[in-house]
């Protein structure tokens, strides 16, 4: 797993998960789904900061070039913008979330035991893809790699998407 694109269409990797279709001609994309965003704190933190708003939330925020996703754009456009806490990784930010540290636009489906805050807004969804070498799919342990690959996260994200994930009533 890394932040940055790997060149897959050379073999550095044989399937890859993408949030961004870089429009290779020689690759095959198979769309995933989208991944639905939300603001997210834990249920100890409502408690501790009952009247919480966009503008007095901590924020755990990640550090660029993650920091420039569109979906935390749009909540720091909405004024969550009090980071005082900044972290390298998204395991890293959604732990600090759970600890009661602060709160984090996070994908409602890593949102798990959390409680979404602001439901009202609107967040940027993150498309997600499926990546392959068309040669790599001949290899049948490639192919039956990508195809259960496939057969998970399809489940997963349209589970997630179906999911009701308990709103916070600010």
């Amino acid at each position: 797993m890394a932040a940055e694109f790997h060149k897959i269409a050379r073999g550095v990797a044989d399937v890859a998960v993408r949030t961004a279709h870089l429009g290779e001609p020689s690759l095959i994309y198979r769309p995933i789904g989208r991944l639905a965003y939300g603001i997210f704190a834990a249920p100890g933190y409502l408690k501790q900061f009952p009247g919480v708003t966009l503008t007095t939330a901590v924020s755990v925020s990640l550090l660029p070039p993650l920091d420039i996703l569109p979906q935390m754009r749009a909540a720091k456009a909405a004024g969550l913008d009090r980071a005082q806490i900044s972290v390298n990784s998204f395991a890293v930010q959604l732990q600090s979330v759970k600890r009661g540290m602060g709160v984090a636009v996070l994908p409602r489906i890593a949102a798990t035991d959390l409680v979404e805050l602001f439901p009202h807004l609107q967040l940027p969804d993150m498309e997600i893809y499926l990546v392959t070498r068309p040669q790599a799919l001949k290899q049948a342990h490639i192919k039956c790699f990508f195809d259960t690959l496939e057969g998970v996260l399809l489940e997963a994200v349209s589970s997630a998407n179906a999911t009701v994930v308990p709103r916070a009533t600010c």
